[in-house]
């Protein structure tokens, strides 16, 4: 005969036991905060550690890395470090003979918040969907044929928000056999040798949107084999070699001085007499409610 209290802890048990199975059978886990240099040693250490759903936080500070995340990689991955900008920024700083970040065979990666620097490419994304690249700084890369965003048989990929600055290439590269690709209230400046943004063969569904292309030694933008279904609108695109190459710009492109105001650390806010301020899509609303600007906002 059990007392009162030893039933009690009998049906606890039980209890705890059914959802111990339940966790065990339909393998359910929990996204995990992986901490660099806190926690894991290098950037490309909590890659190899990660499960589907985690987070890795980088912390300020200047790291001589960057990573590669393969389909043998955690998916479902956010990578962030404190920004790219400002007082707090984690810098990945390269030698330009590689790449910063490779992402390959991937699915749902996103990435933010970094200073990229002296790499080949900033990030390199093959056979992937569903990844993001916003709010970073990724400028001087001089390798051979270096690119700021380099995409090629990708699907549902974003580009938001970042400035790409000073790139011995191509600022954003959409190479080949890509969907859905939109370009997005990004800074793409300086370029001292080809394009802003090119788009090569076989891509469908390419929107660029919102985005400041200007002072590039080669092209604006730049499409090879043709346009198709690509939507180009609302972009300032200023004192390039040409602005346009082998494509039609939509409604609401201009082609005026972005007015960038030099400030600490940062050259590239607008002035207030910018005609970028608030001349952005109608259908994007900034922060404070006004109509949205064109170029990265940090």
């Amino acid at each position: 005969m059990f007392t009162i209290a030893q039933q009690m802890q009998r049906i606890l048990f039980s209890g705890l036991t059914s959802c111990l199975v339940v966790l065990l059978l339909f393998g359910f886990s929990f996204a995990r905060n992986l901490m660099v240099p806190q926690v894991f040693i290098s950037l490309q250490e909590a890659v190899n550690h990660a499960l589907d759903g985690d987070t890795i936080t980088v912390a300020p500070g200047v790291y001589f890395e960057g990573c590669s995340v393969f389909s043998s990689s955690a998916n479902n991955l956010y990578i962030k470090g404190a920004g790219g900008f400002g007082n707090s920024v984690s810098v990945l700083q390269g030698n330009c003979n590689s790449d910063c970040f490779i992402i390959a065979k991937s699915h749902n990666i996103e990435i933010s918040g970094f200073e990229i620097r002296k790499w080949k490419d900033g990030v390199a994304i093959y056979h992937s969907d569903t990844v993001s690249v916003h709010d970073n700084y990724i400028h001087n890369l001089h390798g051979y044929h270096s690119e700021g965003v380099f995409i090629e048989y990708s699907t549902e990929v974003t580009v938001k928000n970042n400035v790409i600055d000073n790139v011995g290439y191509i600022n954003v590269y959409i190479c080949q056999q890509n969907q859905n690709v939109l370009v997005i209230n990004n800074t793409l400046v300086n370029n001292t040798a080809y394009h802003g943004i090119q788009s090569r063969c076989g891509n469908q569904g390419i929107r660029i949107i919102n985005n400041i292309i200007a002072f590039n030694q080669g092209n604006g933008v730049h499409f090879i084999e043709g346009q198709g279904d690509a939507v180009i609108e609302y972009n300032c695109c200023y004192n390039n070699g040409i602005d346009w190459k082998d494509c039609i710009p939509g409604k609401g492109n201009f082609s005026l001085d972005p007015k960038f105001r030099l400030k600490e650390n940062n050259m590239f806010h607008l002035s207030i007499t910018s005609s970028c301020i608030d001349t952005g899509s109608p259908d994007i609303l900034d922060d404070d409610g006004s109509n949205s600007d064109i170029g990265a906002n940090f």
